[in-house]
């Protein structure tokens, strides 16, 4: 059975050997500890760094809630130690080894990884504080940062500090600082989007862990410039759509006058600290907590309130409580109220700020009393440092100076600290809460690490099951798959449109829709209404006999008025024609006209004999009365296309909709493999998308342009053309004409004759039928002729608009729409984008939601396998402190 090497992983520190392993995490999440004896072991190898204050991690019954290391530090102020037990002064803390480092690098990688969850405890320390109760303060005396003080954003986001020993022996060439910012959350800040908003954090939305993002922001080598970058970092923070970057400046220009775009981030300002003698430690600092005033922002209260109860709820959580001396002790409530909401007080320190404040021996007595664990316990006890005044910070003091002055102020004897409470003196100074903090959280994190395996392989286990459930997509030659799939359906749809060999579906479709436009379009002519009042007065005085050759009668005839009759309907000059009223100007028979299925559309005028004559005679000139004139002509031509345009329209509407259907029946045919598909789903919507687009280029600019140029004006360039339609028409309509007047007659001569019996009459006295007709002249010749002229021009100019539309349909739309559409298809779907595959993988994906979810999973198995690898190297490189118990790597097992 194979296994790590011991003097191999040894050899080298933990955070090369996490580097080397990421290379080497195999894809299966088999891999296990069988012999869970190895945590004992492991926990006995590093007893040392969590308990070597005895009394701090004995003591298991008081807080039996919490982990076993946590439960532990009851009797931490019930021992008084002597100054002896204190760090040397004039030193930094001495760090606890290599051991410690490497387990505080540990969880940081775990972290960053996206291995923190609710199931994966991963130590970590939280410094919360009041508003001015002296939390920066001890921040800066801790980590050596100066931290902005600057009200604007220092309370607004939280901070996460790493300190990290480093081997180098030069203090000033190895001390080190990287900034970086760390993006758990999206700002949303759209009200559309509220369901996606953190119910604690509005206008943001939670990232999963293995999704953060962190952003290098600045590096730096100069302790002085650290907290300018701080300040420039925490700025890009509270502007989360601008580019990070963007807000670094030297002096920190940026923050005069400056509105913030978002109030709070949930975000992370990360400050990464490497230098010789530093404490192997982290830390977060959150906002201090906002101690309710009149005129406060409330809003700014609660989110600080949810996130200080985000950080401290977990029961791996070290908290770290900063309190002032300098108020009364009772007021230091607002953050302690939520140790008890969140059952933080068994795993929480006391640091008492300011001492040089506490000047009443009631004070000193209350000290005593926590100290002693008699009032205001917390499960570490309680820690008293002092830090520099603003005067000492503005004169330029530095930390190691700071630290001296905090060890004379601890000493002085005239003070209590040196004398009344100098059994405490083990509790008192920046040093000895550092060494504390070190020693709990390489103790608690010792403790975790057998929990963090269990987790981390329950959770891939979890993982790889729930990847089993969702069907693979393909992950080979699927950008191939891909595009021949999009250019069979582009080809395709191409040849129809085109109407090449072979492709009939659209053809007959086209045709269909172009011919009934037609119709619609011949439905609309001018009609001719045949009756006049001048036939009625002809035979309405008396009846003659059409056969006689009475002179007589014949100049009684001829005598009859001619002048136009007045109208006595209120009517408009063209009336709208009904079923038996007016005649479409058809050639042939009545008979052969009434089975025609073709009817005139309701819509179409209906040109009236008494009517035209009326507004003939109102257009003409005084002295030229039987003249036509031009313009009163051309007017009636253009009035006869009045309609044109709702068919037009209607024509539009139904194209659409049936190349749309066509398109969507290629779309299908060529996608029947992947209907189920994100590709199809997104393909269908960019074509309808890319369809509609050009038939609205068709609906606002081609067709109008055709339709104006008619309207606009008449056009006769063909003259011949022209004359033939007019002799058609004019022939049709001096036949019916011939039929109104013989019904005309045969009416005078007996009322009561119906139609048929008319017709009857007709055929069996032909010859007065024919005297009938030939009696008089045509009393409205002009007015027909006018007529047919509309008629023609109109029939003239239908097949001219007809054929454009058609005609820019065919070479515009068709050409275009499918020629350029295998290039929007490969635009819209980000064909042409770097992640191509990727991107493929996902339009392929059998389920587009089931897609996401299998590629959310595989980041999170790929974060679980890298943390999984750490934790294993760590346990791989100090297996050797304690005897040694075999352990196999499932991957390994034969």
């Amino acid at each position: 059975m194979a296994g790590t090497p011991r003097g191999s992983t040894r050899k080298s520190g933990l955070r090369s050997s996490i580097v080397a392993s990421k290379a080497d995490a195999g894809p299966s999440s088999g891999t296990t500890v069988q012999d869970e004896s190895l945590y004992g072991q492991h926990l006995k190898a590093s007893t040392s760094l969590g308990t070597q204050n005895s009394s701090a991690l004995t003591d298991s019954s008081r807080f039996s809630t919490e982990p076993l290391s946590l439960r532990s530090a009851s009797t931490v102020h019930r021992t008084p130690s002597t100054a002896s037990d204190s760090v040397a002064e004039n030193e930094e803390v001495d760090p606890l080894g290599e051991c410690s480092r490497d387990l505080v690098s540990l969880m940081h990688e775990l972290t960053l990884h996206g291995c923190s969850s609710p199931e994966i405890p991963l130590p970590k320390c939280v410094v919360i504080g009041d508003q001015s109760a002296g939390k920066s303060s001890v921040i800066e005396a801790i980590s050596g940062v100066k931290v902005p003080r600057s009200g604007g954003t220092c309370t607004r986001c939280p901070m996460f500090i790493k300190m990290e020993c480093s081997t180098d022996t030069d203090p000033v060439a190895s001390w080190e600082a990287t900034v970086t910012l760390r993006k758990m959350y999206n700002y949303i800040p759209n009200a559309k989007d509220r369901h996606a908003w953190d119910e604690n954090f509005p206008e943001w939305q939670r990232r999963e862990a293995f999704d953060e993002i962190d952003i290098p922001f600045r590096q730096t080598q100069d302790k002085e410039e650290l907290g300018n970058i701080i300040q420039c970092a925490q700025l890009a923070i509270l502007h989360p759509d601008s580019e990070p970057t963007s807000w670094y400046t030297k002096n920190g220009e940026k923050t005069t006058g400056l509105r913030l775009q978002t109030e709070f981030s949930p975000n992370l300002v990360c400050i990464s600290i490497t230098a010789p003698k530093l404490p192997n430690l982290s830390f977060y600092d959150l906002p201090g907590v906002i101690i309710p005033r009149p005129g406060s922002k409330d809003n700014l209260k609660k989110v600080i309130d949810s996130l200080v109860v985000e950080y401290i709820r977990d029961p791996y959580t070290l908290v770290l409580l900063a309190m002032s001396l300098e108020t009364d002790w009772d007021t230091n409530s607002n953050a302690a109220a939520h140790l008890d909401t969140t059952q933080a007080g068994g795993r929480c320190i006391g640091v008492l700020t300011k001492p040089d404040r506490a000047d009443t021996t009631s004070r000193f007595v209350d000290i005593k009393k926590a100290l002693d664990g008699r009032a205001d316990r917390l499960g570490y006890g309680y820690f008293v440092v002092k830090q520099p005044s603003e005067t000492d910070l503005n004169t330029g003091m530095t930390h190691s100076q700071a630290r001296e002055a905090e060890e004379r102020f601890f000493n002085d004897e005239s003070l209590p600290w040196a004398s009344q409470l100098a059994m405490y003196r083990n509790r008192f100074g920046t040093r000895n809460l550092q060494a504390e903090l070190s020693k709990l959280l390489a103790g608690l994190s010792t403790q975790a690490i057998p929990k963090i395996w269990d987790e981390i392989n329950k959770k891939l286990t979890q993982v790889d099951a729930q990847l089993a459930d969702i069907p693979q997509t393909p992950i080979h030659n699927v950008v191939g798959i891909v595009h021949n799939v999009l250019r069979e359906f582009t080809d395709v749809l191409e040849k129809e449109l085109r109407r090449e060999e072979g492709c009939q579906r659209w053809r007959p479709t086209w045709d269909t829709l172009r011919k009934g436009f037609e119709k619609k379009l011949h439905g609309l002519r001018p009609t001719l209404n045949p009756e006049g009042l001048l036939d009625k007065s002809l035979f309405e005085d008396r009846v003659v006999d059409l056969c006689s050759d009475d002179e007589e009668s014949q100049s009684h005839l001829n005598a009859l008025p001619v002048t136009p009759l007045k109208r006595k309907l209120e009517a408009s000059s063209f009336t709208t024609p009904t079923r038996n009223s007016s005649v479409a100007p058809t050639p042939g028979s009545h008979r052969r006209q009434k089975k025609t299925k073709l009817r005139a559309d309701h819509r179409a005028l209906s040109f009236g004999l008494d009517d035209t004559r009326e507004r003939l005679l109102e257009g003409s000139y005084a002295k030229l009365a039987q003249h036509v004139n031009p313009k009163i002509l051309e007017k009636l031509m253009l009035q006869s296309l009045q309609h044109w345009n709702e068919e037009l329209n209607l024509f539009f509407d139904n194209l659409e909709r049936n190349m749309l259907a066509q398109t969507q029946r290629t779309l299908h045919e060529s996608f029947s493999k992947y209907i189920t598909t994100q590709l199809f789903e997104e393909s269908s919507k960019i074509v309808n998308k890319y369809l509609a687009l050009h038939f609205g280029l068709q609906r606002t600019t081609m067709g109008p342009e055709i339709l104006n140029s008619e309207l606009g004006g008449v056009y006769l360039w063909n003259s011949r053309i022209f004359e033939n339609h007019k002799v058609r028409f004019l022939q049709a309509y001096k036949l019916v004409r011939c039929r109104q007047r013989t019904n005309a007659y045969w009416s005078s001569v007996d009322p009561t004759l119906d139609a048929e019996q008319q017709e009857v009459s007709a055929k069996k006295e032909p010859h007065k039928t024919m005297l009938a007709n030939n009696k008089d002249k045509e009393l409205y010749e002009t007015e027909i002729d006018v007529i047919a002229e509309v008629r023609a021009y109109y029939e003239l100019a239908r097949v001219r608009f007809h054929e454009a539309i058609c005609m820019r349909v065919e070479s515009n739309l068709f050409n275009e729409f499918s020629s350029n559409l295998m290039e929007h298809l490969s635009d819209d779907l980000g064909l042409n984008d770097e992640n191509v595959h990727k991107r493929c993988v996902t339009l392929l994906a059998a389920d587009p939601e089931l897609e996401v979810r299998r590629q959310s999973l595989e980041r999170e198995r790929a974060s679980l396998l890298v943390g999984r690898q750490c934790v294993l190297t760590y346990m791989e490189k100090y297996r050797d402190c304690a005897p040694v118990t075999t352990m196999t790597n499932g991957d390994d097992a034969e």
